[in-house]
C-alpha cells in the first residue's frame, strides 16, 4: 500500500523511484480530493468548480500513469519483453510534478511550508470569510472609520503644524527675555560640565571605596562572631573545669580515710602472718 511504500522509504532512506513518487502523488491527490469533498458536504456549500477540475483531472492522470508503471513490472514477470514507453511515462511523470508545483504554488502551500491539505483547508475558511455578506459589510465598515480617523488626524497635524510655525513667528518680548535667561544659565552650566567627567572618577572611586569598606565591617562582624563563639568555648571549659576541681577536693578526703584503713588492716594481716610463722 501507498503508506506502507511511504514508511518504508522514510525508514530506509533510500532514493525514491519514480513509481514510489507516482504512488505518493496519486496518495496525496486522492486524499486532498476527498478532504475538499468532506468539508463542501460538511458545510452544504457547493464545490469550488475550478479547484475540484484540477484536482480531478490530475488524479485520473496520476492513475493513468499508474497503469501505465505497473504494466512493465506484469510483463517482465511473465516472461515478455517490455515496451519501450519510458520516455512517454517519464515525461507524463514530469508533466504532473509540473502540475503539482503549479497547484502548490497556487495555493501558496510551498511557501508556507504546510501541506496541500492544510493550505486547501486554510484557503476554504478564508473564502467562506469572504463569502459572508456581514462579515464582509463589518470589514468595510471599520476600514472606512479607520480611513475616516486617518483623515482626521492628518488635518490635526497639518493644523499644529502651521500653529506651531505661526506661534514661533510671534514671539512676544516676554518670551524672548525666558529665552536669554535660559541661555545665561546654560552658560553657567557649561563651565560645569568640565567637572563632570571628574566628578564622575571621584564617584567611582567612592563607589569603591564603599564596597571595600562595606566587605571589611562584614569581616569585622564576622571576627566578633567567632570570637564570642570562643569567649563561649572558654567559659563552659572553665566551668567544667571548675567541677571537676570541686569533685576532687571533695573525693580526696574519702580517698585518704580509705588508704588509711588498708595501711591499718594491711599492718593487722603482717602481725598476724609473724605471729603464725613463730
Amino acid at each position: 500500500s501507498l503508506p506502507g511504500d511511504i514508511e518504508a522509504v522514510a525508514s530506509t532512506q533510500l532514493v525514491e523511484t519514480a513509481e514510489q513518487r507516482l504512488r505518493r502523488l496519486v496518495y496525496e491527490t486522492q486524499e486532498l480530493r476527498a478532504q475538499v469533498e468532506r468539508e463542501n458536504a460538511a458545510e452544504g456549500k457547493q464545490p469550488r468548480v475550478a479547484l475540484m477540475h484540477l484536482v480531478n483531472g490530475l488524479h485520473d492522470e496520476l492513475a493513468q500513469l499508474s497503469v501505465e508503471a505497473e504494466q512493465p513490472a506484469v510483463e517482465k514477470a511473465q516472461g515478455a519483453e517490455p515496451r519501450t514507453g519510458n520516455p512517454p511515462r517519464a515525461f507524463n511523470v514530469s508533466d504532473v510534478e509540473k502540475r503539482v508545483a503549479g497547484l502548490e504554488k497556487l495555493v501558496g502551500a510551498g511557501q508556507s511550508g504546510h501541506s496541500l491539505v492544510d493550505t486547501v483547508r486554510r484557503l476554504h475558511q478564508q473564502m467562506d470569510v469572504l463569502a459572508d455578506p456581514q462579515r464582509v459589510d463589518g470589514i468595510q465598515r471599520r476600514i472606512k472609520q479607520v480611513l475616516l480617523d486617518m483623515d482626521q488626524l492628518e488635518q490635526a497635524h497639518k493644523s499644529a503644524k502651521v500653529a506651531d510655525t505661526a506661534d514661533a513667528g510671534r514671539l512676544d518680548p516676554r518670551t524672548i527675555k525666558r529665552i536669554d535667561e535660559v541661555y545665561e544659565k546654560l552658560a553657567h552650566v557649561d563651565a560645569l560640565v568640565e567637572l563632570a567627567p571628574t566628578t564622575a572618577r571621584r564617584l567611582q572611586t567612592l563607589a569603591r571605596l564603599h564596597a571595600d569598606a562595606s566587605g571589611v565591617v562584614a569581616r569585622v562582624a564576622r571576627v566578633q562572631s567567632e570570637q564570642e563563639s570562643v569567649a563561649e568555648e572558654i567559659k563552659n571549659m572553665r566551668e567544667v573545669t571548675e567541677g571537676l576541681g570541686t569533685s576532687v577536693r571533695e573525693n580526696e578526703g574519702t580517698l585518704k580515710a580509705n588508704v588509711a584503713h588498708l595501711d591499718a588492716r594491711i599492718a593487722a594481716l603482717s602481725d598476724r602472718l609473724a605471729a603464725l610463722s613463730k
